[in-house]
């Protein structure tokens, strides 16, 4: 269960309570290069994932980040921790990007990201998934944390 391991890797560190956000979706190649097909229903799959599980601590958020390709040697696996009062907002990107998987095959797919700002720097993450009410709620829920946390340390 990644939601142990990342527990594991933040060992004694300070969290307040609050449940972890998890937003699980496809990596469309930019870590490792992937195939990418449409299944049955007509969503667009890949060979790579990725799951994102964000942890609230008492002055920090922490992310944890990890990458698997199911058809390669591919895993990453990322543990940030950003200070409450470090973050200066949030952004949200819908957008199409071209990407190409192992095959030559170009794919015209939505790329949607979350960018946590930090001043003079952007911290991106990939939020390529089935974006259903859970998950649309999941990253609201995420900005409100944070931005009470952020409020709160001033």
């Amino acid at each position: 269960d990644l939601e142990r391991r990342a527990l594991k890797k933040l060992g004694n560190a300070q969290l307040d309570g609050v449940n972890p956000i998890r937003i699980d979706g496809y990596e469309y190649g930019k870590n490792a290069p992937c195939y990418i097909g449409m299944g049955k229903n007509g969503e667009i799959r890949s060979s790579n994932y990725i799951t994102n599980i964000f942890f609230f601590g008492k002055v920090q958020l922490f992310v944890y980040t990890y990458t698997l390709s199911l058809v390669g040697d591919y895993r990453e696996e990322v543990l940030s921790e950003i200070y409450y009062k470090d973050i200066c907002g949030f952004v949200t990107e819908n957008k199409y990007a071209e990407f190409k998987d192992i095959a030559g095959k170009k794919f015209e797919l939505p790329d949607r990201n979350l960018s946590i700002l930090l001043k003079g720097e952007k911290l991106n993450y990939n939020l390529n998934c089935e974006l259903t009410e859970i998950t649309e709620q999941n990253i609201l829920d995420l900005k409100s944390i944070v931005q009470a946390k952020i409020y709160k340390s001033f």
